[in-house]
């Protein structure tokens, strides 16, 4: 796959997986399409940051988007590429945090309101990092 396919597939794939987010979270009352829906944009979003990398390091003469990040603290660079960072990173972690209040209430009942307040943060991280994504 060439280079301008592959930057096409990241983006392609960034955009269906925030589409089968919106899915999950319009069945979010319906636990047994909720749940796969949600784990299937987990998933997706992790192969979408392992396309990336590939891509970054065919692109960026071996320089990986994870080295490019780290650099973007230690270094000089702009408020962009560092908020699109920041906000990549908590979107991961909110999936983590998702994963674990919504096992809680799938099988104990408890933390509906931790599983709320995450998925709020969550969505406007997503979604920043989304849009950020496109100038990246």
């Amino acid at each position: 796959m060439d280079d301008e396919s592959l930057g096409l597939l990241t983006r392609v794939l960034n955009t269906a997986m925030l589409l089968v987010l919106a899915a999950g979270l319009a069945y979010r009352f319906r636990p047994r399409v909720h749940i796969p829906l949600m784990l299937t944009a987990f998933a997706g979003d992790l192969v979408n940051v392992f396309l990336v990398e590939v891509y970054s390091r065919r692109t960026s003469e071996g320089t990986g988007a994870v080295e490019k990040g780290i650099g973007a603290f230690a270094g000089e660079s702009d408020f962009l590429s560092r908020f699109h960072i920041i906000v990549s990173v908590l979107c991961i972690l909110g999936y983590m945090v998702a994963l674990g209040t919504g096992l809680r209430l799938l099988r104990r009942g408890k933390g509906r309101r931790a599983h709320r307040v995450n998925a709020l943060v969550f969505i406007i991280t997503r979604l920043s990092s989304y849009v950020t994504s496109f100038w990246m």
